[in-house]
């Protein structure tokens, strides 16, 4: 069941009235995929090979014409809630808005030197999208076919047992989406795109601990929402230019002892768009992409049967509303959240079980999150989670 709304923030108190609409949708997705890989020495260099072939189909059956029936009224509060009672369902007749075909193949070699102090990656992979867009549910659409074939390099130099350093070039491609419900040109299919990425970086293994240091760069298309009008569906969605995202990268990962493990993690990220239509956007922040975020999480173990887990998650200030169509950005505040849990390994006859207890947020704060095409969400309340794993 898709829903989405249009709600007016009435006041500063957080009141809103909108409308909400509702209509079932129908997913369908298929895969099949088959590989081959081996090793053959070549001198004293050793290549490791693999060969992919895929083919994934999907489908997607919703309504043409939402009735009046799946639209209500809706009023309420940002901070307590809508009183507006739960609608009933009514099942609209569906019909068929789009299937895409993607296959896909991939080459990947693996070079090793005789001294072992050197790997080569070299490889190819490539995809065709076949999509169809179709009118009302008609049987007969709109075809859209795009292709691309991406490169793979990467090497990797061991200076010694402890020390190495990396770079690497990537290119992968990724099939073209429906514009949601919520824009003017709803159901419009964006074209594919591709993403490259470059990375240097060293791994340092100091006793038990793993220390990681890469510095990254990464294009991809550009998407935005651009103003169009007033009213329920008031923006389209569209590719403009590119985004930029440049950032370091540290991580350490190990034990501290016996008793204790460590995880911790901080990025640095500047991403700004790029080659837009007539530079009204360039050097603009990319929307909802802080510069600043870190992990820290500590694993103590008395002993062999418990495990106890501290975590700090940190999103550093972002923003959204990042392009000129709109009069000025919203700045989204940072957000520091703790979770803490604990599992248990135990027996239940002779099968070992594993029993967990975990609590989200627990300071119950309350904070905003960017959810994407520039709009927020708010972030989840202190949540308890606990499970148990057999294995039999």
């Amino acid at each position: 069941m898709q829903q989405w709304s249009s709600r007016t923030l009435n006041d500063m108190a957080g009141n809103y009235t909108g409308v909400y609409t509702q209509m079932p949708v129908y997913h369908t997705n298929t895969y099949l995929g088959a590989g081959f890989k081996g090793k053959f020495m070549a001198g004293g260099w050793q290549n490791d090979w693999v060969v992919n072939v895929e083919r994934q189909d999907f489908k997607r059956d919703r309504v043409n014409n939402v009735s009046n029936n799946n639209k209500y009224n809706v009023s309420g509060n940002i901070y307590t809630g809508s009183p507006t009672p739960k609608p009933n369902v009514f099942w609209d007749p569906i019909t068929h808005q789009y299937t895409t075909v993607m296959y896909g193949w991939s080459v990947l070699d693996t070079i090793t030197t005789p001294d072992k102090k050197v790997e080569l990656t070299l490889g190819m992979h490539g995809h065709r999208v076949e999509t169809t867009n179709y009118d009302n549910g008609s049987n007969s659409g709109l075809r859209r076919i795009s292709d691309a074939t991406s490169p793979v390099a990467a090497i990797v130099y061991k200076a010694s047992p402890n020390l190495s350093f990396y770079a690497d070039h990537t290119e992968t491609f990724t099939e073209g989406s429906a514009v949601g419900t919520s824009y003017n040109n709803d159901g419009a299919m964006l074209p594919p795109t591709k993403t490259k990425q470059n990375e240097i970086g060293m791994k340092v293994k100091s006793g038990n601990l793993l220390h990681t240091l890469s510095l990254f760069d990464i294009t991809q298309e550009n998407a935005i929402d651009i103003l169009v009008s007033e009213g329920p569906k008031y923006k389209v969605r569209a590719l403009d230019g590119e985004e930029r995202h440049r950032g370091i990268e540290y991580s350490v990962v190990g034990s501290l002892n016996k008793k204790w493990d460590a995880i911790f993690g901080v990025s640095y990220l500047h991403a700004y768009q790029n080659k837009t239509q007539g530079g009204v956007n360039d050097g603009r922040v990319v929307s909802g992409i802080p510069r600043l975020s870190g992990d820290l999480a500590l694993i103590y173990k008395p002993d062999d049967s418990w495990n106890i887990t501290g975590r700090i998650n940190y999103t550093g200030t972002t923003s959204i509303r990042e392009t000129s169509s709109y009069a000025a950005p919203i700045d989204i505040p940072s957000a520091t959240i703790l979770d803490l849990g604990a599992s248990y390994k135990t027996k239940w006859g002779n099968n070992p079980v594993t029993i967990s207890a975990m609590c989200y947020n627990v300071f119950d704060r309350d904070y905003w999150y960017a959810a994407g095409s520039n709009s927020i969400g708010l972030g989840a309340p202190r949540t308890f989670m606990v499970s148990a794993k057999f294995d039999f």
